[in-house]
């Protein structure tokens, strides 16, 4: 799924009665943050064509289940690829791309 930090911080933030509930005898699932969006920004060392080899895509998909199961729609996700030992060129076009996202956020 995710790095151990982060599955430790969703399961002890989006708890039951803050992100989801269930309700009557068939214990359906409450959605209890509709209306939130989610933008997931995964960085990886290799070009972004790897990561679908690497399997690394599914990591950022899972959290996007995840949030969704809780009601948050829609969830984005942006890949930045070669952050490991980036060059300036390559770091200022994912600032770039950073920054179009969140001038793009409510």
């Amino acid at each position: 799924m995710v790095p151990a930090l982060l599955k430790g911080f969703l399961e002890r933030v989006f708890i039951k009665g803050f992100a989801f509930d269930f309700k009557g005898k068939n214990q359906s699932s409450m959605k209890l943050l509709r209306g939130k969006t989610a933008h997931i920004i995964q960085t990886i060392a290799t070009p972004n064509f790897v990561l679908y080899f690497l399997g690394a895509h599914h990591a950022a998909k899972a959290l996007k289940s995840f949030l969704t199961f809780c009601g948050i729609k829609p969830v984005k996700i942006m890949y930045l690829g070669r952050a490991r030992n980036i060059y300036e060129k390559q770091l200022k076009k994912h600032k770039k791309c950073i920054r179009a996202l969140a001038h793009t956020i409510k």
